[in-house]
This record gives structure tokens, C-alpha cells and sequence, in this order.
């Protein structure tokens, strides 16, 4: 059964890992999140409460109907046009890159972003709703980092 049929399926014991240095260096990075909300499949429900554990959003984390893979993105579209602050929605692909793709160019796919499984992106609306690519990590630029960054005890020598 795969995960569209079993929203029970927990993250793998790598998912977890991935999660966990993703969450550990955006805390890092002194990204700030008000509100982490996430759909209800289990996967998300985990990932979201690793991120919230190191980001600590000052509204906390909310879970969402209407952020499963194949959910419509426009219903989002209208929440968020409603919202303030810094956001974070923790969901599924192909999900996240078409509410992307909508959100930065009113269509569905539009704009092709190749965000990787356990990716984060940053969108940023300005004051008049446009909104704009910031940034996108995969979990991967993260191990890349890690070993290329001398050790504490390398640094001493």
C-alpha cells in the first residue's frame, strides 16, 4: 500500500534523519516561523512537530485539510491571501510546487520547481500580494555542507 492509500505510513528512520538536520539548520540560519501548518497524514504530522521543536513558530503548528498531494491549490491561495506573518505549510508533492507555481504565477504549472521530497522553500508576498521565489534547499545541500565544514576538533589542530 503506498502512501496515498496509508496516510498512517510513518517517516522512515532516514525521513527522521533528514527532518532533524534540515529543522537544525534552519534554526541555524535564524529562520523564524509564526505558524507551521500541515496536513494529516502522519509523515507531515511528524515532520511538522521536528520543525516546530527547533523553530518554535510563536503561534505553533496547526494541522489543515486541503493539503494533500492532490488537493486543489487555489483553495490555499485564498487562506493565505487572509493571513499575516511568517508562514510555514508542511504537505506533500505534487501539492507544494503547484501552490507555489500558482502563488508566483496564477497558474497550476506554470513554473516548474524541482523541490526534492523533505525540501523547504521560502515564497515572500509583498505589500501589494505579489509574491516571489527567496530561496529552495534540498536535503541533500545539507550533507553536502556537513562535509565540507571542518569538524570543532579540525578547527583546533
Amino acid at each position: 500500500m503506498d502512501e496515498e492509500q496509508d496516510p498512517k505510513r510513518p517517516l522512515s528512520k532516514t525521513g527522521w534523519a533528514e527532518v532533524e538536520k534540515t529543522a537544525r539548520h534552519l534554526a541555524g540560519l535564524k529562520i523564524t516561523v509564526d505558524k507551521l501548518f500541515h496536513s494529516p497524514k502522519l509523515r507531515a504530522v511528524q515532520t511538522a512537530e521536528v520543525l516546530s521543536s527547533r523553530l518554535h513558530p510563536a503561534k505553533g503548528l496547526s494541522e489543515s485539510d486541503g493539503l494533500l498531494p492532490n488537493d486543489p491549490p487555489k483553495t490555499w491561495k485564498k487562506k493565505l491571501k487572509e493571513m499575516d506573518g511568517s508562514l510555514m505549510i508542511v504537505g506533500h508533492l505534487p501539492y507544494l510546487t503547484r501552490l507555489a507555481s500558482l502563488l508566483l504565477s496564477d497558474y497550476l504549472d506554470k513554473i516548474h520547481l524541482a523541490l526534492a521530497t523533505g525540501g523547504v522553500m521560502s515564497l515572500r508576498r509583498d505589500e501589494k500580494g505579489t509574491w516571489s521565489l527567496e530561496w529552495m534547499i534540498a536535503p541533500g545541500f545539507f550533507r553536502k555542507r556537513e562535509r565540507a565544514a571542518p569538524s570543532l576538533e579540525q578547527e583546533k589542530e
